[in-house]
Order: structure tokens, then sequence, then C-alpha cells
């Protein structure tokens, strides 16, 4: 076993002993536990994880506190359920909101609207639709405002225009716009040139970008030799990247710098972006 999914306890408010005995699991995300105040939790055998700072934890569930290996650390996509149950303690403990982007895009995937992309919905209309109690009335709200985020020219990262064709009839109609957003990006990305190193991070904030960066597995920066293969990759797709030596980093307003934040986060990290199908 490398994983387990604690996911059917986050509503157990009254759960008051977990233990895990397991030298098989390679890590273990507790995340799903926080909303259980009184829980005494033991674990031997596995490292374990949350998505929620260290901080957010001591005030959340200080039981648990102590258990944690590795804060501020994204492991998986969560149920409906419990990213209802987790939502109210991220909106009360954390400052870092990125990580509501992570539960709305992670929901996704759970209720499994297929070809989604990355969705920057804020945290108002994330908390007044996650109440719905039907999959569909979620569902349907989720594609309608992943319509409107294209509409207002959005990120486009991680949507499969096929999929949403199959899903969707109002995705469907905003394929060619997809395609439309990728390309602007690419004619206006530039990337800054250090002493040493590339800096990638605007280009993982493009679709295209995101993309080529995770196929040659590169992560916020890069060699100037490493550097040849994404310019040959770019190339290839029709473009050309600049590549300046000075000035401020431009980064795109049509995406929130939580989601920013979000996107550099699955950049340095391969394997969950393998999780959330990206």
């Amino acid at each position: 076993m490398q994983e387990l999914d604690l996911s059917p306890l986050a509503c157990c408010s009254s759960l008051q002993t977990l233990s895990i005995l397991c030298s098989h699991l390679q890590e273990l995300d507790i995340t799903p536990l926080l909303a259980t105040r009184e829980l005494g939790l033991n674990v031997i055998g596995s490292p374990v994880h949350t998505v929620f700072s260290k901080a957010a934890v001591e005030q959340a569930n200080p039981h648990l506190a102590t258990k944690v290996n590795h804060f501020d650390s994204i492991r998986n996509r969560y149920t409906v359920a419990t990213v209802r149950s987790l939502l109210p303690l991220i909106v009360k403990y954390e400052d870092s909101k990125w990580k509501i982007r992570h539960l709305a895009f992670g929901l996704t995937k759970d209720i499994d609207i297929q070809g989604m992309g990355l969705i920057d919905i804020p945290l108002d209309k994330f908390q007044s639709h996650l109440q719905e109690t039907a999959s569909s009335d979620l569902s349907e709200f989720l594609v309608s405002f992943y319509c409107d985020q294209i509409d207002r020219g959005g990120t486009t990262i991680g949507a499969d225009i096929q999929g949403l064709s199959e899903h969707d009839g109002e995705c469907a109609i905003r394929a060619k716009a997809i395609i439309n957003l990728r390309n602007e990006e690419m004619k206006q990305v530039y990337v800054l040139k250090n002493s040493h190193t590339i800096d990638l991070r605007p280009l993982w904030l493009t679709a295209y970008g995101f993309q080529i960066l995770s196929g040659l597995k590169l992560g916020l920066e890069c060699s100037k030799e490493e550097f040849e293969q994404v310019q040959e990759a770019i190339e290839k797709l029709g473009f050309e990247i600049e590549v300046r030596e000075d000035g401020l980093t431009d980064y795109p307003d049509t995406i929130s710098p939580e989601l920013w934040e979000y996107i550099w986060r699955l950049a340095e990290d391969p394997e969950l972006r393998e999780k959330m199908k990206l």
C-alpha cells in the first residue's frame, strides 16, 4: 500500500482515537482529520503531511500538530464532503489563500468534470456554491464559472479541449477561444536572465509553457544550457520567447496572485502534477 485516503473520516467530528500502523506507506496525508478536534492520533511507519501550515494546525487542532512532519504539503485532492469540512478552517486559520485554488481544482476531478483546467475562483463564490447538496448542481456552477473565466481571458492551464467539448456544449463552443488565449500568452511572455540562471516563473503561468516545462521536468529556474531545450520546444510551436537581462518580471493580471503561487508549487512538484492529472 502506497497511500491511505482518510477523506471518509473528515465528517467524523466525534472520532476520538485513530491508530495507523503501516511501514509500507510512502506518506500519509492527515488533512481530512483537521476537523476532528478531539482526535488522538498515533502513526507509526510513515511520514505525515498536511496542506495546512504549522501555525494553522496548532490553532485548528493542536492535538495533531505534533504528529505532522511536513506542513504546507500538497499531496492529494479531496472529496466534496472533505472540502466542505476543511474550507472554514482554511478561511479562519490560513494566510495562504492559494490553497483554496487547490481545493477547487481538486473538486473538478472528484466530481469528474472532464477536461477542465485550473480554476481561478475567489473565496466568496466558492463558499456560497460549495453548499449545493447535489454534485450535479456544483458541477453546473463550476462549468459555468470556468466558461466565464475563459471569456475574461483567464488561464487555460490544464484544459483538455477535447474532454471539455465532450463534457459540455458551452465549453465546446469556447475551443477556439482557448487556442487564441494560449497563442496570445506566448506572444506576450518573456523571461529574465540572472547571472547564472533563467527565471521560468512567467513561462509556467502560460498554458503552453506549463506543458513544455512539465515535459522537460524543469522547475522554477534552469541553466542557460537547459533553456536552449525550452527555446527549441517553443519554436516548434511557432513562437519565440524574449530573454531580458534586467527589469521587473511582468505577471499576467488575468490570473490571481493566489493562483500564481499554486501554479509555482505545482511547478516544483512533478509527482503532484501527475496526481492532479496536469
